[in-house]
């Protein structure tokens, strides 16, 4: 995929990763929040190269999103191929 020629926004994640080592240095939940870390690392550099201005546009990406608290309660969001997240 080629450089988006327009600039993408960057997650904001504050004090997120100090927040977490300082738990676990505290020993509190530490193989969930190393796995926490871990997850958001492979979501963050995954999403920076998807839903770009530069994507297919014959694509078209459906997300649905269940709401735990509520089961029966969901939304369904598609996204076209060229089009940014700053943009839905």
């Amino acid at each position: 995929m080629t450089k988006s020629k327009h600039q993408l926004p960057e997650i904001n994640i504050g004090d997120f990763f100090e927040s977490i080592d300082k738990t676990i240095s505290e020993k509190r939940h530490v193989e969930y929040l190393m796995r926490v870390k871990e997850n958001f690392a492979w979501y963050r550099d995954t999403f920076k190269q998807v839903f770009s201005s530069d994507g297919d546009p014959t694509k078209i990406f459906l997300f649905r999103i269940d709401y735990l608290l509520k089961p029966n309660v969901w939304r369904e969001i598609e996204v076209e191929g060229r089009q940014t997240f700053d943009q839905l």
